[in-house]
């Protein structure tokens, strides 16, 4: 008998190699701490995927709220608190929380509010929001330095 056990604690072994593993992720009580994160360390070598095997979205919430959907017949990704229907690839929609779509810093002009480029929509259409000093520069060439030739300007 003991023999016998053996051979099939073996077997169950190497049938549970050959087979792909899945699990969810969580912590005890699911109350994360300093520290938790969903992913790999640096010492794996391969990447992290997140997926979902069945016919349905990965939907992305954060204080009950989702965020983020990326729709599984059409890969589009849709952004916005409690937006799950995008139209095209990228699909940002603010449902008038914010009163802005897109906007772009860095180092230079500072990540708050009222820095760098913004685009957002309104009633009467879309406004393109420097909200730096200087001007518009629409140019043309491919320099990695930007310093391309501008073909139009508005100061």
């Amino acid at each position: 008998m003991k023999k016998l056990t053996k051979w099939m604690a073996i077997i169950g072994i190497i049938v549970m190699m050959n087979f792909n593993s899945y699990s969810q992720v969580s912590v005890l009580g699911n109350a994360g701490a300093a520290g938790n994160y969903v992913g790999w360390n640096a010492a794996q070598l391969f990447p992290v995927t997140v997926s979902h095997k069945g016919n349905f979205p990965i939907n992305f919430q954060t204080n009950g709220t989702q965020r983020m959907t990326i729709m599984n017949t059409t890969g589009f990704v849709g952004i916005g608190a409690g937006f799950t229907a995008p139209k095209s690839y990228l699909h940002i929609d603010d449902n008038g929380i914010f009163g802005r779509m897109f906007q772009v810093t860095n180092v230079a002009t500072g990540i708050n509010v009222d820095d760098g480029f913004l685009i957002r929509t309104v009633v009467q259409g879309i406004i393109f929001n420097h909200q730096e000093s200087g001007i518009w520069a629409f140019s043309a060439g491919n320099s990695p330095s930007g310093n391309n030739a501008i073909r139009m300007a508005i100061n």
